[in-house]
């Protein structure tokens, strides 16, 4: 015998209807603040300047055109931007991989001596960093001083990454089996 099913459906009282509707439309205008400057940076960019400037484009395209799309993908300064992202990228995770995952399988291991220690100053440094006006002021005098391309040791072995890789190294099934 099949059971018959009970109607589970919580009836709402007139405050709930009232509370709910105020919710949504609150939720809504939240979204649409968030959404249309968005919305507005992809129109204006689809627009004529002129119009964008004159306060014409609100809510449509006013005066289709891509030239500001070829003045952007003509701007040099762009594309060095965007390959030096993409070394920095490839460069960056190459040695982090290279360097921190044989690092991070090691004091994973419980026999290696000194790992509590290492595990600790590895923590030590990711909480307690120097904090963010000396970061910003080593980065740009590491960039003055050392000219375009190059890359200091303490940009890319940022603690964070490193225990991360240890915890990670850690909890693998293999680590546990292996000694």
């Amino acid at each position: 015998m099949a059971k018959k099913q009970q109607n589970t459906r919580i009836h709402q009282t007139r405050a709930d209807v009232i509370f709910d509707a105020i919710n949504y439309t609150l939720v809504f205008l939240v979204v649409v603040v968030c959404l249309y400057p968005l919305y507005y940076t992809v129109i204006a960019s689809f627009s004529d300047p002129l119009e964008v400037t004159r306060g014409n484009v609100t809510f449509w395209i006013k005066g289709f055109t891509l030239d500001s799309y070829k003045t952007v993908f003509n701007y040099q300064p762009l594309w060095r931007g965007y390959k030096n992202t993409i070394i920095y990228t490839v460069v960056g995770t190459a040695y982090n991989l290279f360097l921190l995952l044989p690092a991070s399988y090691a004091l994973s291991r419980k026999e290696i001596k000194g790992r509590s220690l290492l595990m600790g100053i590895f923590v030590f440094t990711m909480y307690f960093s120097g904090g963010m006006i000396p970061t910003y002021l080593n980065i740009i005098l590491m960039i003055c001083l050392r000219g375009k391309g190059r890359c200091s040791l303490k940009t890319i072995l940022t603690p964070c990454s490193r225990l991360t890789n240890c915890t990670t190294m850690i909890r693998l099934p293999w680590t546990a089996c292996a000694a």
